[in-house]
């Protein structure tokens, strides 16, 4: 399967291991290593057992608009999703042009 720079990549999986901001980067380590992430080209982030992530770090995936998922071992179960976008206005707009 073939990517161009300009599609994002469905998903990537961590677990066990650290999630923060370093640098204008989204960073995972854990005992032995480190990545940089380039958080803007996943669609969603799973996030197995044993991640610690920082509010920063969760900041900046809500800004590249990347799905944050918390699930259990071996993608068992699904604990939590934060929203990848808020950006647009349309519900508030219809909302407030609701007619009772």
């Amino acid at each position: 399967m073939y990517f161009s720079d300009n599609d994002k990549l469905p998903f990537v999986y961590f677990e066990m291991g650290n999630i923060n901001v370093q640098d204008f980067s989204l960073v995972f380590s854990n005992k032995s290593e480190s990545y940089k992430l380039p958080v803007g080209r996943f669609n969603s982030i799973f996030l197995g057992p044993g991640i610690s992530i920082t509010h920063s770090a969760v900041k900046f995936c809500m800004q590249a608009e990347c799905l944050l998922i918390w699930v259990g071992q071996d993608v068992t179960k699904c604990y939590g999703v934060l929203p990848a976008s808020n950006r647009s206005s349309k519900n508030l707009i219809r909302q407030s042009n609701f007619n009772l």
